[in-house]
């Protein structure tokens, strides 16, 4: 699909797993499910959608070098630093600056590095669903508005469960 990128946001300190996460060792890092990294998971799936020139990382200066060894099929450029870990409206929004300056008619998936996907050709499926919606004449149709549409994937948990992720 032309003009459609993924960017994975890998910054931060994992928090949400801490104590198996630290500093020296941040969530996108962990091998929790298979010998592979979070990290290593969200790149390999979206491998099957996204060039990976079309697949943007930003993350600190603390990982970048972690993260461009766990992925070296990534352009080097496809790696943007944050100058200063802020938060992640702030690395969305360095994010899509360096996107806008390649192809100010992209259109961006958001992603985060460190979460478990159970059914990645049923996440793949909605994705791509997403981007040909947005690429329709029905959308493209729909006036000024157009260009602020979001599309917001969750999903719900009844309860929380020690163990479960």
């Amino acid at each position: 699909m032309e003009n459609v990128y993924a960017m994975i946001l890998a910054g931060g300190g994992g928090t949400r797993l801490w104590p198996l996460s630290r500093r020296v060792c941040p969530s996108k890092m962990l091998a929790l499910t298979d010998e592979r990294s979070l990290f290593q998971a969200s790149i390999d799936r979206l491998r099957h959608m996204f060039d990976p020139s079309r697949i943007i990382v930003v993350t600190g200066r603390t990982m970048v070098d972690g993260l461009r060894s766990d992925a070296p099929h990534i352009p080097t450029e496809n790696f943007i630093v944050e100058p200063n870990g802020r938060d992640s409206a702030a690395a969305v929004g360095l994010g899509l600056v360096h996107i806008a300056a390649r192809d100010p008619n992209a259109t961006v998936a958001i992603l985060t590095s460190d979460h478990h996907i159970g059914r990645p050709d049923q996440f793949l499926s909605v994705l791509k669903a997403a981007a040909e919606h947005r690429s329709t004449r029905a959308y493209r149709d729909a006036g000024d508005h157009a260009d602020l549409s979001c599309y917001r994937l969750r999903i719900h948990s009844s309860r929380a469960r020690a163990g479960r992720f």
